[in-house]
Parts: structure tokens; C-alpha cells; sequence
């Protein structure tokens, strides 16, 4: 009876030693299979403040923010990184100080940019805009927070500006613009001569032949 007790205690012992080397092979195994990985801290670095390419956002507006000296007829010209739904341009979604109606609304670079023809400012002015959130995109994405900007008009009439160039395909991307667009739009803060708007005042090196104008501050070559 003694003998058949030791026997039996002699089998458990080796199962359980048989058993804690399988379950040491198995956690070896599955180490090596399975290796710990750390995060890559670069890869999850981000900006929670960038809306990044989803929503619209302000690129420029002219006159700039903080000029002075501005003629008091000039244009409100607002220059986003995306296509923007124009019935979504009113005064009560892009307040100008002292304005309560616009005369004329005008868009270039497939709604990218778009100008605001308003009435004639009051000299040595203060004028405020206000482009809020109720500003939507062509997808219905709206601003994600409000652009403000300012500017002065001048002391009278002896406030002239020449005209610049506020905006050019593809605003504002540069020497990257793809081979099959076929074609340079460009935006002035002015109403231009059509006369002086050519291929060479351009100095154009491409293969434009022609311009065609868009509005009276907007041409194609």
C-alpha cells in the first residue's frame, strides 16, 4: 500500500514538472513571436489646432490686415483654400463695419477667392471684417473659427493704390501646380484695363496665346 502511495505521488511530481516546462516553452515562444513594440513618438505628434485639409480657412485678405491710406471705393477680396459655397456670402456672415448691404459679389479660382464690391467707405475710416463660421465650403464644411481683419481709409481723395496681384492659380501652391490644369488665373485688387491685361505684359514664358477675362479684376491666359 506504502509502495502504491509513492508511486502515485512520484507520477504527480513528474506531470507537474513536465507541465511547468510546457508552459515555460510556451511563454518563451510566444515572447519571441510577439515581441513588446514601442510607439513611434514622431509618427504621433500632431496639432490639434491645424483643421488640416477638410475644412475651409482664410488665406488672405486685402486690403491687409492693419493697412492704412486704403481708397475709399476699394474691393473686399477674400482668398480661402477651398471652394466656397457663395450663397453662403451675405453681411450677416461676413460683417464689414458700417455696411449693411453688398453691391456686388464676384468669385475667381473656382470660388476660392472671392470679391466683395461694397459701398464707398467714409474717409480717415475704421473698417472691421468679420468672416464667421456661418462661412461654408462647396461640401458644406464650415470655418472652424472666426478671421478678423482691419483696415483705414485715407485722409481724401489723394489715397491711390496701384493695383496687385491678390491671388494666381493655384493660390497658394506654386511651382506645384499640375501639368493639366492648362491654364493661369489671376485675381487684381483693381478693376483693370483690358487693354494692358496681355500675354506679353505678363511676360508670360508658357504657351498661352490669348487672355480672357473673368470679371473686371479677374483674367485667364
Amino acid at each position: 500500500m506504502v509502495k502504491k502511495i509513492k508511486h502515485i505521488i512520484g507520477d504527480s511530481y513528474w506531470a507537474i514538472v513536465l507541465l511547468a516546462g510546457i508552459v515555460l516553452v510556451m511563454h518563451i515562444g510566444c515572447g519571441e513571436l510577439a515581441p513588446t513594440v514601442q510607439p513611434n513618438p514622431i509618427s504621433q505628434q500632431f496639432n490639434p489646432n491645424d483643421p488640416g485639409s477638410l475644412y475651409p480657412r482664410v488665406l488672405d485678405v486685402y486690403p491687409t490686415d492693419g493697412s492704412t491710406d486704403i481708397p475709399v471705393d476699394t474691393s473686399i477680396i477674400i482668398v480661402f483654400n477651398k471652394p466656397i459655397d457663395i450663397t453662403t456670402i451675405t453681411p450677416s456672415t461676413i460683417v464689414i463695419s458700417g455696411v449693411s448691404s453688398f453691391n456686388n459679389i464676384s468669385t475667381a479660382q473656382d470660388n476660392k477667392v472671392i470679391i466683395i464690391d461694397a459701398d464707398t467707405f467714409a474717409f480717415n475710416q475704421d473698417v472691421d471684417i468679420t468672416i464667421t463660421t456661418a462661412v461654408r465650403d462647396s461640401e458644406g464644411n464650415p470655418l472652424l473659427q472666426n478671421y478678423a481683419s482691419t483696415f483705414q481709409t485715407g485722409l481724401d481723395d489723394s489715397s491711390y493704390f496701384q493695383p496687385k496681384v491678390v491671388a494666381s492659380t493655384r493660390f497658394p501652391t506654386g511651382n506645384s501646380v499640375s501639368r493639366d490644369i492648362g491654364y493661369v488665373e489671376v485675381t487684381f485688387t483693381k478693376d483693370m484695363d483690358d487693354g494692358t491685361v496681355t500675354v506679353a505684359n505678363f511676360g508670360f514664358t508658357g504657351p498661352a496665346t490669348s487672355v480672357t477675362k473673368i470679371t473686371s479684376k479677374t483674367y485667364k491666359l
